[in-house]
């Protein structure tokens, strides 16, 4: 895939940018859902994008297509260009880059086994197999659910940094229910159950809700989780506090965005400190940015994540 991002890059830096950046997305999601022995829901997804970073002077331009032939990246790397060369008539002072090393790494998320090299119908049977069985032992409701996602990440830069990143996310949940216990659902106990459960499915909920451009849905079901849900050593609570993030930056609302990643989180701090660099960047503080980045550093231990920071600050104009 790499091969795609240089066609591009080459483009953006043959047509006059003087430095240029490329990234490829491949997202597949699985959704299963079983009840009574029964199917109730099956959905799977496949994207694939590249994006194309253009710097003329001090101005960036920005370019993104599906198609990845040779032709439809060399018109994006132009395409970038001359967005950049655009935006640089009214461009400000141009300044050098950091001085860093070029890197080349990959990062995969730990696993035994990628859920999309199992057979889809071998995951339905699965389902069907034990909601199926839980019935015949009794269950009034027995239910089982399956979500995965992978995503795959290339990215290269004009400096030579060529990274690869494929993250592996999966979820799964069975449920039996009974009559008579169900009327007993009093206990706090089972109310910290169905209030772990509630927010891990609106967590679902706003993932389908973000992966269709449907942001007013995610954002409210993000937003009722952070209000809700106790923000104590909850790697659920913090979960939303980043995805909301993600969102709100995308839509440029960087008052809301900065107020939303205000707290410090337990179990995604250095993404957090990661997030407010960005916004810190896009609103040309680099000085601001350039310390959340460095502090998301020093709070993680993760090498993958150390180098893309790295990257950052490398990014930043130099003070």
């Amino acid at each position: 895939m790499f091969e795609h991002l240089e066609i591009a890059i080459d483009s953006a830096i043959d047509s006059g940018a003087k430095y240029s950046d490329a990234r490829v997305l491949i997202s597949k999601s699985r959704s299963i859902a079983a009840k009574n022995g029964e199917i109730e829901n099956f959905n799977e997804n496949e994207k694939i994008g590249i994006g194309i970073r253009a710097l003329v002077g001090s101005s960036w331009g920005f370019y993104s297509t599906y198609d990845l032939s040779s032709e439809s990246l060399k018109q994006a790397g132009k395409k970038s260009f001359e967005i950049a060369k655009a935006s640089a008539m009214v461009a400000g002072e141009e300044l050098p880059f950091a001085d860093v090393p070029v890197v080349e790494d990959t990062y995969t998320t730990p696993h035994e086994e990628n859920p999309f090299s199992v057979s889809s119908s071998e995951q339905i049977d699965l389902l069907i197999s034990s909601t199926e069985k839980m019935k015949k032992l009794g269950s009034s409701r027995a239910f089982g659910r399956l979500d995965f996602w992978d995503t795959e990440k290339w990215f290269a830069s004009s400096q030579g940094h060529k990274i690869y990143q494929n993250i592996i996310e999966s979820f799964n949940n069975v449920e039996s229910t009974l009559e008579d216990f169900m009327m007993q659902m009093d206990s706090a106990q089972s109310s910290i159950e169905k209030t772990v459960y509630e927010t891990a499915s609106d967590l679902l909920v706003a993932k389908k809700a973000f992966d269709e451009a449907n942001l007013d849905l995610a954002k409210g079901k993000l937003t009722k989780i952070i209000r809700t849900a106790d923000n104590s050593n909850n790697p659920l609570h913090d979960i939303a506090v980043i995805r909301l993030g993600y969102i709100l930056i995308q839509e440029r609302n960087f008052d809301e965005a900065k107020k939303n990643l205000a707290p410090r989180l337990d179990f995604y701090e250095p993404k957090r400190l990661e997030l407010l660099g960005d916004i810190a960047s896009f609103e040309e503080s680099y000085e601001a940015a350039n310390t959340y980045y460095e502090e998301a550093i020093k709070a993680t231990g993760d090498q993958g994540f150390i180098e893309l920071m790295n990257i950052k600050l490398s990014l930043l104009p130099s003070s």
